[in-house]
Formats: C-alpha cells, sequence, structure tokens
C-alpha cells in the first residue's frame, strides 16, 4: 500500500525555499572567495616578481590576505615587520564602515615599483568587499523571513 504524500504548509514550504536560498547564498560566497583568493594570489606573484629587481631597501613590507571567518570574508592588507625574529605583521585598518583601503595610507607603505599593483588590487578587492557584503545583507534578509519556531520569538531568542 502505497504512502500518501502529506502536502506542506504554507510555512514548510517558506522554510524549505529559504533554506535552498541560504545554501546557494553559501555556495556564491564560497565561490567569491575562491575568486578573491586568486588576486591575492596575483598581487603576490606580481610584487614577488618587480621585487626581485628591487634593491634591499626598496623592498616591499606590504601584503594582503584573505581570511574567512564564520560565512564572512574579508580581505586585509598589513605591512609585514621584516626585521621581527618570528613572523609579525601590523594591519591596516581602513576607514569605518568603509568597503575600501585608504590608497594615501596603502601607497605610503608601498614603494614605487608597486603602486600599480596596489591600486589595481583594491580596485578589485573594494568589489569583492561589496559583493561579500551584499551576500551577507541577503543572508540576514532570508533569516528574518523564515517562519520562527514558535510564534512571539524574535532573532535574538526572545
Amino acid at each position: 500500500m502505497a504512502e500518501e504524500k502529506r502536502e506542506q504548509t504554507p510555512e514548510e514550504q517558506m522554510q524549505q525555499a529559504v533554506q535552498q536560498a541560504l545554501e546557494a547564498i553559501d555556495q556564491a560566497q564560497q565561490a567569491l572567495a575562491v575568486d578573491t583568493q586568486s588576486y591575492v594570489d596575483w598581487y603576490w606573484q606580481e610584487s614577488t616578481k618587480l621585487q626581485e629587481h628591487a634593491a634591499w631597501s626598496d623592498r616591499s613590507r606590504l601584503g594582503c590576505r584573505i581570511r574567512n571567518i564564520g560565512s564572512g570574508m574579508y580581505v586585509q592588507w598589513y605591512i609585514a615587520d621584516r626585521w621581527a625574529k618570528t613572523a609579525k605583521s601590523q594591519y591596516i585598518g581602513k576607514p569605518a564602515k568603509s568597503l575600501k583601503y585608504s590608497l594615501t595610507t596603502l601607497l605610503r607603505y608601498a614603494p614605487a615599483w608597486q603602486h600599480k599593483i596596489v591600486q589595481d588590487s583594491e580596485a578589485v578587492f573594494a568589489q569583492k568587499r561589496h559583493a561579500n557584503q551584499q551576500l551577507a545583507q541577503a543572508r540576514v534578509a532570508l533569516r528574518r523571513l523564515a517562519p520562527s519556531e514558535s510564534a512571539g520569538e524574535t532573532d535574538d531568542g526572545q
């Protein structure tokens, strides 16, 4: 005897749709992180290639990296301390609520031969940060749409 398939309630349909959308956002964020990492790698390849011909005093201390924390992706610039016995770095801050680092600040830490690479990289990174912010905002909006387990609960569990 075949079991009858129960129809989903509108709340269950909404929950399923929200879950599928959240999974799609996760995939998009993972793809964005991989794509951004390729630009970070490009920055390092170009800097290393050009730095081979630079005098020791004209070597760059400016670096960048991507950090994946939770579902967030962060591209950060830092200054390496080349005289430290252990790997140390000082992260460069960006203006609050901004998706871009100040080019003036970044170029202050970069030798002249590296300026174009830094400018090009930061332009791409700003676009990637914006895309990541849009995905994060979509995730928050979707979570607000999902029907809560018990009616009366808010986002903070109260």
